[in-house]
């Protein structure tokens, strides 16, 4: 019979395994969603968010614009851009929206953040 302490270590190692698996699965997926959404094209500052008369009366809609022009979704892979990534899913018109999905997708990945929420652009959203 094992003790308290055996039976713990034994968790600990346990979880540190799954840890790694996961890990390892993540970037399986990272490197895939790199590979499958690498060759899109920049989607054209008139493309990204609203009208321009529409962003002049929105000031938050202004800056996710300012953000994103001309900015790559690879730029967008480190922890300043995930808050404008959030925002822009619900902004985006759906060009913009289809080219920072992978962006948007491994920042999730990497914070282990799942949620199908953003998964249903707006069909309406023409401004």
């Amino acid at each position: 019979m094992k003790t308290e302490e055996e039976r713990k270590k034994l968790k600990d190692i346990h979880l540190e395994r799954l840890e790694k698996i996961a890990q390892t699965r993540a970037q399986s997926l990272i490197e895939e969603i790199k590979e499958a959404f690498g060759n899109l094209a920049y989607p054209g500052d008139e493309n990204l968010i609203a009208s321009a008369e529409h962003r002049a009366e929105c000031e938050e809609w202004q800056k996710l614009f300012d953000f994103f022009v001309g900015k790559r979704w690879e730029n967008c892979l480190n922890k300043k851009s995930y808050r404008k990534l959030d925002a822009g899913q619900s902004f985006f018109k759906p060009l913009a929206w289809r080219y920072y999905l992978p962006a948007f997708l491994i920042q999730n990945i990497n914070r282990e953040n799942f949620s199908s929420f953003y998964f249903t652009p707006e069909k309406n959203l023409i401004l």
